[in-house]
């Protein structure tokens, strides 16, 4: 292989692996979302007469997820040889503060919301201090998994 090809590739290996991850995961969401949508339509009505509003169960995480693949790929647009990729960065460059502080600040306030909202909820609390006990370590995305196990546990899912 071409050296000045092998560079490049190497570097830009590990992002494209997480970049692939980070779009599964957003097709996964949006999938669940349709199915999800298409399982609440009977009871549309039924939430509209009562003042309900319709559940979002995949927005923020999508969202959370776009911030991800945005601050992950600053450290590419950051080192110094980054001159044969400096188009993409150009783009990314008005994402990175965005992401960061999505990542630093929204999404543990939202863990934590969603923590508090199952405790209401009379959810298991070992599942929950779990999760709390990681969103406390600093850990926002081991919190966010375990969160998400302990939803999928309630749905039964």
């Amino acid at each position: 292989m071409n050296p000045n090809v092998a560079a490049p590739r190497d570097a830009s290996r590990a992002p494209n692996e997480l970049a692939a991850e980070v779009m599964t995961l957003s097709a996964e969401l949006q999938a669940l979302a349709a199915s999800f949508e298409e399982a609440i339509a009977p009871h549309k009505d039924l939430l509209a007469t009562h003042g309900a509003p319709m559940p979002d169960l995949t927005s923020g995480a999508l969202r959370s997820l776009s911030a991800m693949l945005g601050y992950e790929m600053r450290p590419l647009c950051e080192a110094a040889s980054s001159s044969w990729r400096e188009a993409g960065c150009d783009v990314l460059r008005g994402r990175f503060d965005a992401a960061e502080a999505e990542l630093r600040t929204s999404l543990p306030r939202k863990v934590a919301a969603g923590l508090a909202s199952l405790r209401e909820m009379g959810m298991e609390a070992a599942l929950l201090d779990a999760a709390q006990a990681r969103l406390d370590a600093g850990d926002v995305k081991g919190a966010a998994i375990a969160h998400d196990a302990a939803v999928r546990g309630a749905e039964g899912t």
